[in-house]
């Protein structure tokens, strides 16, 4: 009954009037679920991925959601590392200059219940709205403001040294097994 009404809770903000969220940070998902700590394994939750503790950290469809959930909870021990990303753009106000979001759509259980999971993208050349890409460069942290209700908070973003076309993966992903 708790995913459902999770579910339902996460469609019924896309589906709302005004702006739809674009991003949903871990923390904002346990709060909409009442799981005390996502990372924790309960509930719907499971262990983020285990990452390498060097090289490069590459996104796949598959491990999407997790890998999402890993760097948003625990960003400082990945700042400075290597990303690979691939994802839809989006522009959303409150970004920092000429930042963009990229991301994927997750999906819980069916259209009516996504929600976008994206990171801030700076640099490169940011292409359009709806565009796929594939985006290579640093893990950093940046502030970006919640345009609802005013506050600023940390995100990990990507400094992006290499933006190109990618239409070859899921813009839907689901959460991590």
């Amino acid at each position: 009954m708790g995913v459902f009404v999770l579910a339902l809770a996460v469609g019924a903000l896309e589906l709302s009037p005004g702006p739809a969220p674009s991003r949903v940070a871990p923390q904002e998902l346990a709060e909409l679920s009442g799981v005390e700590n996502p990372s924790a394994g309960t509930g719907f939750y499971r262990p983020a991925p285990t990452l390498s503790p060097k090289g490069l950290i590459s996104f796949d469809d598959d491990r999407f959601e997790g890998i999402y959930r890993e760097l948003y909870d625990h960003r400082t021990r990945y700042l400075g590392r290597e990303v690979e990303l691939r994802g839809t753009v989006r522009r959303e106000e409150g970004l920092p200059e000429k930042g963009y979001l990229v991301g994927r759509r997750l999906r819980w259980c069916c259209e009516n219940d996504e929600v976008f999971l994206a990171f801030v993208v700076l640099g490169g050349k940011a292409p359009p709205d709806g565009t796929g890409v594939r985006v290579r460069g640093r893990l950093v942290e940046v502030s970006t403001r919640d345009p609802e209700s005013g506050k600023t908070f940390p995100v990990p973003a990507v400094r992006a040294h290499a933006v190109s076309p990618d239409e070859g993966f899921s813009p839907v992903v689901f959460p991590a097994p």
